[in-house]
């Protein structure tokens, strides 16, 4: 599903950046966008705040280029590239 989301956004609607703020305890989907090549651009320290406890939240953003190389790369890992 992120193979597709990520490339309906850039492919199909040919934006140039997508980015996501993912608060700290949820740390699954932030390695989760890691693995599909979202970088961390900056953490906003104790910004949420919930039930009287303050959390961080994580910047991540993939720019265009970064997000085709690492399409590529997922494609040929999992034998996904359409033969010509």
């Amino acid at each position: 599903m992120e193979i597709t989301a990520l490339d309906y956004a850039f492919r199909k609607l040919k934006l140039e950046k997508l980015w996501c703020e993912v608060l700290e305890f949820n740390e699954s989907v932030i390695r989760f966008h890691k693995k599909f090549g979202f970088q961390e651009e900056g953490i906003f320290k104790g910004h949420y705040l919930r039930d009287g406890e303050r959390y961080d939240i994580h910047r991540l953003a993939i720019f265009k280029d970064q997000w085709l190389d690492t399409r590529l790369n997922f494609l040929n890992k999992f034998n996904l590239l359409e033969e010509k």
